[in-house]
């Protein structure tokens, strides 16, 4: 796996390299890398022969994200599947932005990572709540949250990540 800085990946993107940003639609559309491509991580997942036809001309394949957690998943994906060579921008679209680097913004939508949070903070409320009124055994709607943070945390796989992707809001 090569880490590359945003510096390096704009020189090779203009060399004709494949800037390729792994994050939702709803997050490249608030902002992205000038020349990069949206393939949602969720969907090279599923089926990573999609961008065959794009990736095919080119050598290189830089994989960008928000800050270079998703990329490292797209990498494991892409690097089975293609001969191409992979590079993860390393700290992906926050590093661009701090170097001032090229960027295209449009609406600004509520990231991901933080509707993951406010939805994961609402779940384990509700369910202390419920517990303290109700019965003690809501305590398990907390206890199964916090379980799968546990699992996010260790494997970098979230599913509540990958099902707040498929909401409407973020197509």
């Amino acid at each position: 796996m090569s880490i590359i800085t945003p510096e390096e990946a704009l020189k090779m993107s203009k060399d004709g390299a494949l800037l390729v940003d792994v994050r939702t639609p709803a997050e490249y559309r608030a902002i992205h890398a000038e020349g990069a491509l949206c393939f949602p991580l969720d969907k090279l997942q599923k089926n990573a022969g999609e961008i065959t036809p794009i990736i095919k001309d080119h050598k290189h394949i830089l994989l960008i994200c928000k800050s270079g957690g998703r990329t490292k998943i797209a990498y494991d994906v892409l690097a089975k599947q293609f001969d191409q060579t992979f590079f993860i921008v390393e700290g992906g679209t926050d590093a661009w932005a701090e170097k001032a680097l090229p960027l295209i913004t449009g609406a600004e939508t509520i990231s991901l990572e933080r509707q993951v949070r406010i939805c994961t903070g609402a779940i384990i409320l509700i369910g202390c709540l419920l517990s303290l009124t109700f019965t003690k055994w809501f305590l398990i709607i907390p206890i199964i949250v916090g379980t799968g943070l546990v699992n996010a945390g260790i494997t970098e796989w979230c599913g509540m990540g990958l099902f707040l992707a498929k909401m409407p809001w973020n197509k």
